[in-house]
This record gives structure tokens, C-alpha cells and sequence, in this order.
């Protein structure tokens, strides 16, 4: 939630009426998934679950306890994230 709202007050301040992930920051995250989820038992379903698409990719289920998903979303960091103003992107 931490993340959540540091986000809008963000985008508040600099005026903002769309955010987006940067590339990097995503790629890093979604390696980081990959990599704890290959642990997991839905890792070895073989697609026989809702949960894994049809690309063999799990993408719904967080690998670890909903403590470390709050302490993982803890504090915004407005470096991972490219805004628009009106359409435009804005370097802040």
C-alpha cells in the first residue's frame, strides 16, 4: 500500500495523468520472480492449473509470504517509473 500511495502522491506533485514502469526495473522484478518461483510447486504443473498461461509462465501468484510482499513494496522509488503530463513524458 506504501507503494500505492507514494505513487499517486507522486504524481500529484508532478503533475502526472499517467505512470509507467521503466524497462529495467520490470525486467529485474520479473527475473526475480521467475527465479524464486521455479521452487514452487506450481512451477511443475504442466499447465494443468489456471495459473500458469500458455506460455508455461506463472504470473499471478507471489512466491513468498504476504509479509515479504509488504516489505518488497514498502517505499516508492520514483526512479523506476516514467510519468506523462497530458500525454507527454516527463523527466523527473
Amino acid at each position: 500500500m506504501n507503494l500505492v500511495i507514494g505513487l499517486i502522491r507522486h504524481m500529484w506533485k508532478v503533475d502526472a495523468v499517467v505512470f509507467n514502469v521503466k524497462e529495467e526495473p520490470e525486467e529485474d522484478c520479473v527475473r526475480e520472480l521467475e527465479r524464486r518461483m521455479k521452487k514452487s510447486i506450481w512451477a511443475n504443473s504442466d499447465g494443468a492449473t489456471w495459473i500458469v498461461n500458455e506460455h508455461g509462465d506463472q504470473t499471478v501468484m507471489w512466491p513468498g509470504t504476504s509479509t515479504a510482499f509488504w516489505w518488497k513494496t514498502r517505499q516508492f522509488d520514483s526512479n523506476k517509473f516514467e510519468f506523462q503530463k497530458e500525454g507527454h513524458l516527463m523527466e523527473v
